[in-house]
């Protein structure tokens, strides 16, 4: 429950800051019972955050998704970078490599900005900032993605950017990734 309690607020702390560091990778489970809090599972599944009546943005998404390259041989590294339009700042994102809407298990790289989330029976699979003391916004943030031995399938990154509690944007992708045969 406690697990379920962090991850849950996860998303709500995105907007308004947290005064101590989140750990370094949170389990989730996809298991969901009526006494627990399901925000984990549908989290991973549909990378919306729950803020309470607010739904997300249906304009013009004001980030870009980038790589650095547009393919991928298994094992291969890709850096993947949101950054905000004429200066734009976001607070928050989620970040996950998918086919269609099946997450790829790959494995995100840590760092100093960078939450990992255990999604479904992924291994650090989910990207996610970790909440600063200082609240400042993001201008971009880059994340390093290793694509696992046996990606045989082209995907995308599937991103979630939040400016703040009111304001966000679900399910953006990035280009499509060719994947290179070995």
């Amino acid at each position: 429950m406690k697990l379920a309690i962090e991850i849950g607020l996860l998303f709500t702390i995105l907007s308004y800051g947290y005064s101590k560091p989140f750990p370094q990778s949170l389990e989730l489970s996809t298991k969901r019972s009526k006494t627990s809090f399901n925000d984990l599972s549908q989290a991973c599944e549909t990378l919306s955050p729950v803020h309470g009546l607010h739904q997300p943005q249906t304009g013009p998404f004001p980030y870009v998704i980038t790589t650095n390259t547009d393919s991928v041989e298994p094992l291969g590294k890709i850096e993947v970078r949101i950054a905000g339009k004429n200066d734009e700042k976001f607070k928050g994102f989620m970040v996950q490599a998918r086919i269609g809407d099946k997450i790829v298990n790959g494995k995100f790289e840590s760092s100093d900005n960078v939450g990992l989330i255990d999604c479904f029976d992924g291994k650090e699979n989910t990207a996610s900032n970790k909440v600063h003391p200082d609240r400042v916004d993001k201008d971009e943030i880059k994340l390093t993605w290793v694509a696992p031995k046996d990606l045989q399938e082209d995907f995308k990154f599937v991103v979630t950017v939040v400016k703040d509690f009111k304001t966000f944007w679900v399910r953006q992708t990035s280009d499509t990734i060719k994947v290179k045969k070995q």
